[in-house]
């Protein structure tokens, strides 16, 4: 029997329980659960993983997501399930399928995906903030790569176009920390179109290529150039002797004509560029509504009137709208003009895709997003001046070009040692991949399911941990006060158990809450060893704010 519960804290039980104190009757949750993340053990390791059953998207990747954990004593495989995506499909009940076997669970709070074409009305706001913040996520990570590019910074051109790129975690948390405030918005793709590209968007629009389009049509005997063989068996089953009686009285016959349309495929293509460009300007004016005067924000909102005003009055108004995926022809690949157009229309369309493709890791991506704000400011230059730690060996800042699984961000650019300032003590800082190698908590930290550990241990002897420090984050998709409390409840007794095992272990633990909702107001309370902090994804709070709650956590763990 496998069984389904509302948040993955239930699950740190002690080794020798084995999860024995849940019931079957836990997989139908008494209240609607909230769609941030289900949690399930089952009985032997080769039972099947977990699938949605009875929708018309059960293709999601649900049993993808799993995170499977150590075996336990009872010989059940424990695991976290992350939220599946349903695109474009709300739903109250998900019909999961353990094997054999399906369980019906009710939820509440899901949105669907929302797609790039749409703009925030009052019907469907809160799925166009969701994809946004999403987009937003993805555009730290991105705009971190992008350094690759910059002259800035000459050492890290080498790496542009590769897979994994070697950066700097200092330089990182400067850029980031510039686009989280609105001082220097990122470099997103429609900002590079709209200073590079905007004049040739208009040549194109305003003279666009033409073709000359063959079509039978009654045209007066005096007029006719060309017939084909349609043309002359309609001639001959006229009656009359000649062409003239033929005729008739209105004296014209059916013929080939000639006519100019600019109603090509490679001005279709170019007529949903502008189109494209104007959704993404609108997100990026939303992205950056705190710095509208920056001249990479006046540029995107130029790009966006010229795009509206040539969609109506240029010659390309009269085009059809593109069906299916496009395929560029020669004009698209040779032509000067329309080339270098496509290019761009081709990459705007990918990340686009990309933001897709990454929907159904949100949660994942918000990890890697706290795991990511956290490294960076520690080897940052405000740590060295505000943080009792400091690094006790290299670490480099790798990441990849594009997410795998949700994850841009290496296991090996975040586990490290660190050393205080006065060397009284050490510290591991772990990641979720390498917790199974952490001294002296190498089953405990594998089922504890933290998204970054810090481990405190004593400078000399035995590395016998003293403090530990569990992060964990949650991608909110719109919890009320109530399930916030059930949650942080939940997480809070589980950590009460761990300390209760291990006494001679000073347990804490830091739940980072992402909002979707840019005006959601910072939330800091704390629930006896628990610090409960939730503010909008990606916001300048991560940035100003946080580190000064980071660093007197770091303070407590020091002693």
């Amino acid at each position: 029997m496998a069984r389904v519960l509302p948040y993955p804290w239930s699950l740190l039980a002690s080794r020798a329980s084995g999860g024995a104190s849940l019931s079957p009757e836990d997989c139908e949750a008494v209240e609607p659960l909230n769609p941030e993340s289900l949690t399930f053990f089952t009985r032997t390791e080769d039972e099947s993983l977990p699938t949605l059953a009875g929708h018309q998207h059960s293709s999601a990747p649900l049993a993808n997501q799993v995170l499977s954990n150590p075996n336990t004593a009872a010989g059940r495989r424990r695991g976290v399930l992350s939220t599946p995506a349903l695109p474009y499909e709300k739903t109250d009940l998900w019909h999961v399928r353990f094997g054999s076997e399906e369980f019906a669970i009710p939820v509440r709070g899901s949105q669907r995906r929302a797609s790039a074409w749409e703009d925030p009305i009052d019907s469907n706001a809160a799925e166009v903030y969701l994809r946004d913040t999403v987009d937003f996520l993805c555009g730290y990570f991105t705009e971190a790569i992008s350094l690759t590019q910059d002259r800035e910074f000459a050492e890290f051109h080498e790496f542009a176009g590769q897979v994994v790129a070697r950066l700097n975690w200092a330089t990182i948390w400067k850029r980031w920390k510039k686009v989280s405030t609105g001082e220097e918005p990122r470099m997103a793709r429609v900002v590079e179109i709209a200073f590079a590209h905007l004049s040739a968007i208009r040549n194109v629009c305003e003279r666009p290529r033409r073709m000359l389009v063959r079509q039978r049509e009654l045209v007066s005997v005096g007029r006719v150039q060309e017939l084909d063989s349609i043309c002359l068996r309609d001639l001959i089953r006229r009656p009359g002797r000649t062409v003239l009686e033929k005729a008739g009285g209105r004296q014209e016959i059916l013929a080939i004509t000639r006519r100019e349309t600019v109603d090509t495929a490679e001005n279709r293509v170019m007529r949903e560029f502008i189109r494209l460009c104007q959704h993404r300007a609108r997100a990026y004016e939303r992205e950056n509504g705190r710095a509208r005067e920056h001249p990479r924000v006046r540029t995107v909102v130029d790009l966006r009137g010229n795009c509206e005003r040539l969609e109506v009055w240029s010659p390309l108004s009269a085009v059809g709208r593109l069906v299916g995926a496009p395929r560029p022809n020669y004009v698209l690949q040779k032509d000067r003009r329309y080339h270098p157009l496509w290019v761009q229309y081709d990459k705007l369309r990918r990340e686009e895709e990309a933001v897709d493709n990454i929907w159904s890791w949100g949660r994942k991506l918000w990890a890697e997003f706290v795991r990511g704000i956290v490294i960076s400011f520690l080897l940052s230059d405000e740590a060295r001046n505000t943080c009792v730690w400091r690094r006790d060996c290299e670490l480099a800042g790798y990441l990849r070009s594009e997410h795998h699984a949700g994850s841009f961000v290496p296991a090996l650019s975040v586990s490290s040692r660190w050393i205080r300032h006065d060397g009284r003590a050490r510290m591991l800082l772990v990641h979720p991949a390498h917790a199974h190698l952490c001294p002296g908590l190498e089953e405990l930290l594998p089922r504890l399911g933290v998204e970054l550990a810090l481990v405190v241990y004593p400078t000399t002897g035995p590395l016998k941990p003293q403090s530990l420090l569990c992060i964990y984050s949650v991608l909110s998709l719109g919890t009320d006060a109530k399930q916030r409390d059930q949650m942080v409840n939940c997480l809070q007794s589980s950590l009460d158990q761990v300390a209760h095992e291990a006494s001679s272990l000073n347990v804490r633990g830091l739940l980072l809450r992402g909002e979707w909702l840019r005006d959601k107001k910072p939330e800091n309370p704390r629930y006896g060893r628990l610090d409960y902090l939730a503010a909008p994804a990606g916001g300048p709070f991560w940035f100003h704010d946080f580190p000064e709650l980071l660093n007197i956590l770091l303070e407590e763990l020091a002693g």
